[in-house]
C-alpha cells in the first residue's frame, strides 16, 4: 500500500516538472530546462530507473546543445511516461 502511495508522488511530481521543462524549453530558457531535468534524473536515480534515466539523459544532452526539436521529443515520451495530458 506504502509502496503505491510512493509510486503515485513520484508520477505526480515528475509529471509536473516534465511540463515545467516543457515549458522553459519553449521560452528557450535552457538552462532552468537543464536545471529541471536534473531534478528528473536524480528521482529516476534514486529509484534505480535505468532506463527513465536515459531518456532524461538524453534530453539534457539535447538541452546543453540546445537542440530544441530533440529535446521536446524527449520530453514528450518523458510526458506519456508520466501519463502527462494537455
Amino acid at each position: 500500500m506504502e509502496t503505491e502511495k510512493y509510486a503515485a508522488l513520484f508520477m505526480q511530481a515528475n509529471a509536473e516538472l516534465t511540463k515545467e521543462a516543457q515549458e522553459q524549453l519553449l521560452q528557450s530558457d535552457y538552462v532552468a530546462a537543464l536545471k529541471t531535468l536534473h531534478s528528473i534524473k536524480g528521482s529516476a536515480l534514486l529509484i534505480k530507473d535505468t532506463n527513465l534515466v536515459e531518456l532524461v539523459s538524453q534530453a539534457e544532452k539535447a538541452v546543453d546543445e540546445e537542440d530544441a526539436v530533440t529535446a521536446l521529443q524527449k520530453l514528450n515520451l518523458l510526458a506519456e511516461r508520466f501519463g502527462v495530458t494537455e
